[in-house]
């Protein structure tokens, strides 16, 4: 099998978006955290420790402001990094934004990997999250 092949099977995360824009308003934090499902919610998880250690800061000052499941429009997640070639292929992953004091800061994950800082994300925005229907 070729690594093309390999790379176009290696792709998707089940899950459902359960959180509106309007749940995750400052008034409404709780409830909005509370209502991610587990995969989600095991996302958001991830990334919120990563910055809090990246930071040197506590977890619970991290703010969930967005986090949503989506399809990307190819293989860099969103966050392609200059000269380099990605697979053009849709590719299911999560979208999570975090804010710290008034600072945003963006995280991607694609298929099996974890959410990571995406510094600077594509202007491109992603599809609403496929689960292959045709």
């Amino acid at each position: 099998m070729g690594k093309l092949h390999q790379m176009c099977c290696v792709v998707g995360v089940v899950g459902i978006l359960l959180v509106s824009p309007d749940a995750m308003s400052q008034n409404h934090e709780e409830d909005a955290a509370q209502s991610l499902g587990p995969g989600l919610q095991r996302l958001a998880d991830l990334a919120v420790t990563d910055l809090a250690t990246n930071l040197n800061v506590d977890e619970e000052i991290i703010e969930v402001v967005e986090a949503q499941f989506v399809t990307w429009r190819d293989s860099s997640a969103g966050c392609p990094r200059p000269g380099m070639q990605y697979l053009q292929a849709l590719t299911n992953g999560a979208r999570i934004l975090l804010r710290v004091n008034g600072t945003m800061y963006p995280y991607h994950s694609s298929g099996n990997r974890p959410p990571f800082y995406c510094a600077k994300p594509s202007s491109i925005e992603p599809l609403p999250y496929s689960h292959g229907e045709a």
